[in-house]
């Protein structure tokens, strides 16, 4: 493997950390928003589907 690879595979690596600490974050919120019960159906669900789309899904 060459440096650029190596490279390459660090900053993956480096980007798949910031998107699992983010989708963490936001389930986080999404479960404090369900237990407070003060919420706003349509921003809960935007970040619902930021999340799902974040996970490839």
């Amino acid at each position: 493997m060459n440096e650029s690879d190596k490279l390459f595979m660090e900053t993956a690596e480096k980007q798949q950390e910031i998107i699992d600490a983010l989708l963490e974050a936001c389930n986080s919120i999404i479960d404090d928003a369900k237990q407070s019960n003060v919420y706003n159906d349509i921003l809960l669900q935007e970040l619902q589907d930021a999340v799902d789309t974040a996970k490839g899904g």
